[in-house]
This record gives structure tokens, sequence and C-alpha cells, in this order.
């Protein structure tokens, strides 16, 4: 198994290094800065809380603009 710096997430992801060392350490993983290293299957998981995140976001928007058009309509 290989090592990957936070840095190296965080572009994947297009975040910054600094959330990516934030979710880490919520997560209880050691991360003292961006070119901290974590193993692939701590990187999964730090990579998964942000997909996680993100859907629920996308998730909440789209009921908003639901609500909104239904609201137009019933004007």
């Amino acid at each position: 198994m290989g090592k990957i710096k936070l840095h190296e997430i965080a572009k994947k992801i297009g975040l910054t290094s600094k959330e990516i060392v934030e979710k880490a350490r919520e997560l209880g993983i050691e991360a003292k800065s961006h070119l901290s290293s974590v193993d692939e299957e701590q990187a999964k998981l730090i990579e998964e809380a942000f997909k996680n995140k993100k859907n629920k976001s996308v998730e909440k928007k789209n009921e908003s603009l639901v609500r909104e058009n239904e609201k137009l309509r019933n004007e």
C-alpha cells in the first residue's frame, strides 16, 4: 500500500489543502500539514467524507429549487 500526500487529495477533489487537513483531523487521522501522508484507506475515507457532504449539499439545493419553482407556478 502506498502513501498519499494530503495536498494530492485536495488537488484531486478540487478543495484546499487546509480543508483536507481539517477533515483528516476530524476523522481522527494524524495530519500536521498539507505535506502529511496517509495510506490509501485513509485517503479513501477523506474523499468519501467530502463526497457525502457534497451530495447532501446538492440534494438540499435541488429541494429548494423545486419549492421555489412550485411557488412560481402557484402565483
